[in-house]
């Protein structure tokens, strides 16, 4: 989906896109062959366009980007960490819904405030 909100980041472009940004930055580490992480992709989509103002959301392919999966040992994927303001304020595995991301976020984000 060329004109998705949800981007693509590698290794190389994730300290400029992800710990640069001042924002909320949502970082989804998938893997082509999951299942879990193509059923959670439209619901990123949906969740990224609602909050464009507020939330930024990158996805990573934690098999080619192996080094910053490591840096947040993401053993399983999906795996969803949130930052805010450069720092790391969460780290969720698994799919979840677009309920279940809104209030993890709001409450990771008003946690680290």
């Amino acid at each position: 989906m060329a004109d998705g909100c949800v981007i693509s980041v590698t290794d190389d472009q994730y300290e400029q896109e992800v710990l640069q940004n001042p924002g909320t930055v949502l970082v989804d580490f998938y893997t082509a062959w999951c299942p879990h992480c193509r059923q959670v992709a439209p619901v990123l989509e949906e969740l990224c366009s609602e909050n464009r103002s507020k939330l930024k959301i990158v996805k990573m392919d934690a098999e080619q980007n192996p080094n910053t999966a490591s840096t947040h040992r993401v053993s399983a994927v999906p795996t969803f960490v949130l930052f805010h303001g450069g720092k790391k304020v969460g780290q969720i595995s698994g799919f979840q819904s677009k309920a279940q991301f809104e209030k993890w976020i709001a409450s990771s984000v008003t946690g680290a405030a």
